[in-house]
């Protein structure tokens, strides 16, 4: 599976935190977004995971790729949960704006990624 997730904590990216920390967060508490929570806790062991953002003007950017390593997810102070990733790529490749239906879920927190041709995009980056 391929989780794409956002790292943008009220307005400041922190995708570089995440990366140097080896980890991947959400900033909520499960009593604040339960179906984040539920999204993030079927990341396991072995799944790609993307940092994301999206611009409505520009589309998809891939600011890291890497795995995940443990399938448990932990808490933190600041990120509230997080699940530790071995990043393999980092950089902000613009993917641009993919005309499918899956718009509207590229601009949360959270998604699956089903697109085939982004996957492949994001494979070929590693």
């Amino acid at each position: 599976m391929a989780y794409f997730i956002g790292a943008n904590y009220s307005g400041t990216d922190i995708s570089q935190e995440f990366i140097k920390k080896g980890m991947i967060g959400i900033g909520f508490d499960d009593s604040e977004a339960q179906p984040i929570h539920r999204l993030f806790n079927n990341i396991l062991c072995g799944d790609l995971v993307v940092i994301k953002a999206y611009s409505p003007s520009k589309g998809l950017y891939i600011k890291a790729v890497g795995v995940c390593t443990n399938s448990t997810c932990f808490n933190h102070p600041k990120y509230k949960f997080y699940k530790e990733v071995r990043w393999l790529w980092e950089g902000n490749e613009l993917l641009g704006i993919i005309r499918d239906s899956y718009t509207n879920m590229r601009t949360g927190t959270i998604y699956q990624e089903l697109n085939e041709t982004i996957l492949r995009k994001v494979v070929n980056l590693i």
